[in-house]
């Protein structure tokens, strides 16, 4: 039996005033309702083989909200400098992203960084996952779609959602299901899947932690009616277990450092790792660029049977390139391409 809950704002809750702002920038936006409309798929730019979208907070918002207010079944994550180097080392987690997900996010301000570098995309601010989550919020709570908390643990769950009512005192908070931190039976998987459609729920965040909440959410692509957001650490972040470090802290791109001094036991050797790696493959493909030889872009080893690219019908056609067709790595991916089109439109 699966023991979601149901939590409701109070019904005479008003609202707290939100501090108007420009939407590329890291506090919320205006709190103008605006009609929502179904938005054109967002460009993505290659980012070492991994498409990252080029977007801000209230775009990535109302793309969401979109999706989940028609109950689409739409993939979303937020990739920061480890999630991005986990893509680049582990090929059948990069092919997940690049195939399965609608909208990927650059949530570190490294990657960010890399794409104006590599791409001069005029990004004048990350969309951090434990960011964009409250854009959301404020965007769903005006047009009644409710959210589902899949993941993390019980305590975690009923923090973020006490802290997500406190904001948001009419948004709808359909149902929880705290992981198992096992992978699921069939059964129970199926069973999820019953309640999650059964709340009604348009929205489901997933936080499963990297890279384990990517898997789920695409292999849950086309199975949930749903917009699933991974975006694990925001639990801990809106539940008030932990803390994001100050502003100034986050806009010079070292948060990590404020984590990691937080807890060196168990990040040390993860920075160490991934960010020597991401310089080196930001060295690599500025020399690329500049010698016009672009990598090619992360794809499935073998063919997903059944999976529905993001790029088109067929899987693997973004990787798919003729032997005499180019691959490159700094240009932009086209969301319209069709099975047809074997390589990524150039730059």
């Amino acid at each position: 039996m699966n023991n979601a809950h149901t939590y409701r704002a109070p019904e005479n809750r008003v609202p707290e005033n939100r501090v108007n702002d420009d939407s590329s920038s890291d506090s919320l936006s205006s709190t103008t309702t605006t009609a929502i409309v179904p938005a054109s798929p967002i460009e993505r730019l290659n980012v070492f083989g991994i498409g990252v979208s080029v977007t801000t907070y209230a775009e990535a918002a109302d793309a969401i909200v979109a999706a989940g207010k028609q109950r689409q079944s739409y993939a979303m994550t937020a990739l920061a400098v480890h999630g991005l180097i986990e893509a680049v080392t582990d090929v059948h987690f990069g092919a997940l992203i690049n195939e399965r997900f609608d909208l990927v996010t650059p949530d570190g301000m490294p990657v960010k960084w890399a794409m104006n570098l590599l791409h001069r995309a005029g990004l004048t601010s990350r969309v951090a996952g434990p960011e964009v989550i409250w854009h959301v919020f404020e965007r769903a709570e005006q047009e009644g779609v409710s959210i589902f908390l899949y993941g993390s643990t019980g305590e975690t769950c009923r923090l973020f959602a006490e802290a997500i009512i406190a904001r948001h005192p009419k948004l709808l908070i359909a149902g929880i299901q705290p992981d198992r931190f096992r992978d699921a039976t069939p059964e129970e998987d199926m069973a999820d899947i019953e309640v999650i459609h059964d709340s009604g729920a348009g929205i489901v965040l997933v936080g499963r932690g990297c890279p384990r909440q990517e898997r789920w959410v695409a292999d849950h692509r086309g199975k949930v009616d749903a917009a699933m957001l991974a975006v694990g650490a925001a639990f801990d972040f809106g539940a008030g277990l932990k803390s994001r470090p100050p502003e100034v802290i986050q806009r010079l791109g070292l948060e990590w450092a404020w984590r990691l001094a937080a807890e060196p036991k168990r990040l040390w050797r993860r920075y160490l790792s991934t960010n020597s790696r991401f310089l080196a493959l930001l060295s690599q493909a500025m020399v690329r660029r500049a010698a016009g030889k672009p990598s090619p872009l992360i794809a499935t080893p073998a063919p997903l049977e059944g999976a529905a690219s993001r790029f088109g019908t067929m899987p693997t056609q973004i990787t798919r390139a003729t032997p005499h067709s180019a691959m490159a790595s700094d240009s932009a991916i086209s969301p319209d391409t069709t099975p047809d089109d074997k390589t990524v439109i150039a730059q």
